[in-house]
């Protein structure tokens, strides 16, 4: 402990912070000046007992008196005891790795702000099949992805998608089950299949989730990959396609009208991606962190970004299909397919289809 040095003829301040004890204020070369005390207040101090006439702090005494010969003896060094009592070959261990930090961003265009962003998700139009005559000149901007407010995406499981081939196709499809948190607003996006029951229950346990509420349960498409454990997710709201269940009652969604629908504020949105059946919807998350906006479809893309992918048993519509593709690819960052970990959607992605 530090001290301040008295005058003499002063109390020396160690000795009261010591109870009276044999404490001093002594110079130290690296701190200045420190309260040191001797044996005898060490031992009180471990012991809770007084060192007079105690046979234990003879004993210790001795021990100290010991070590101070093996010190002169042997040229103890308290700086770098390792060498002294190395570890034996057969247990010793490697130095701890040193960790790495991840960078926050991708790239250094990343940190780029966008003023003017291409036309918002709203003003898409109804899409045709054929190509399109815009002619883009240079590459494409650069977008920024740091944001404070945006909702909180997370993955309740990860899916995957293994086709087994044989007289009759078949396929292990558990699918990915998200969570958005946007704001107070909370929205589970597919539920997967019957066994991926316990994984789900246990990552809603993990994030204290389990038993909430939710205000919406949305399918983006009636398969069965999808719509396993609904009933593990109770919602104000489920949404199936283009129709709403509130609890007793059943009724067609906005988006019968409308090409666009508000969830829980501007940043979650609904779109209507016909293909993988008529009535499939595309969630819509902006300004997520760190991703920008992010489209959960479902079906839309089963596995990957492969913008030619067919799997026929999920697809209604090809040309349906493709055009949602090209929809959502224009107006979005990420993708999270129905059966992987989200994919980033890249400048060749959007080139490739003509944003």
């Amino acid at each position: 402990m530090q001290c301040t040095p008295v005058v003499e003829g002063q109390p020396d301040p160690c000795r009261d912070l010591a109870g009276g004890g044999d404490a001093h204020c002594q110079p130290d070369p690296t701190r200045g000046y420190i309260c040191c005390g001797s044996p005898n207040l060490l031992f009180e101090l471990l012991t809770g007992h007084s060192s007079t006439n105690s046979l234990v702090w003879q004993a210790l005494h001795l021990d100290l008196n010991k070590f101070a010969q093996l010190h002169n003896q042997n040229g103890y060094n308290p700086a770098n005891p390792i060498q002294d009592d190395p570890i034996p070959e057969e247990t010793q261990t490697n130095p701890p790795q040193k960790l790495i930090k991840l960078k926050e961003t991708t790239s250094k265009a990343s940190k780029k702000i966008i003023v003017n962003r291409e036309k918002p998700i709203q003003s898409i139009p109804a899409m045709s099949s054929t190509k399109s005559n815009r002619i883009r000149i240079g590459p494409l901007k650069p977008k920024n992805y740091v944001t404070e407010n945006g909702p909180i995406l997370s993955l309740l499981s990860t899916g995957h998608f293994i086709p087994s081939l044989g007289f009759k196709a078949t396929y292990s499809a558990p699918s990915t089950v998200v969570h958005l948190q946007d704001g107070a607003c909370s929205i589970i996006i597919n539920t997967g299949l019957p066994m991926q029951r316990n994984e789900l229950k246990s990552a809603l346990q993990s994030k204290n989730l389990f038993g909430q509420i939710f205000n919406y349960t949305v399918i983006t498409s009636t398969q069965p990959q999808y719509i396993g454990n609904i009933n593990l997710f109770n919602s104000d709201a489920l949404i199936l396609g283009t129709l709403i269940t509130r609890g007793t009652k059943i009724t067609s969604s906005p988006l019968k009208v409308s090409n666009i629908v508000k969830l829980c504020s501007p940043n979650t949105l609904l779109i209507q991606t016909p293909g993988p059946t008529e009535d499939s919807i595309t969630v819509i998350a902006r300004n997520v962190p760190g991703m920008g906006t992010v489209a959960i479809g479902g079906s839309l893309f089963i596995q990957d970004d492969n913008l030619n992918r067919v799997d026929q048993p999920f697809t209604s519509d090809v040309i349906q299909l493709f055009e949602s593709r090209r929809k959502v690819i224009c107006e979005t960052d990420w993708l999270v397919p129905g059966h992987s970990v989200p994919i980033p959607v890249s400048n060749k992605l959007k080139v490739d289809v003509e944003c």
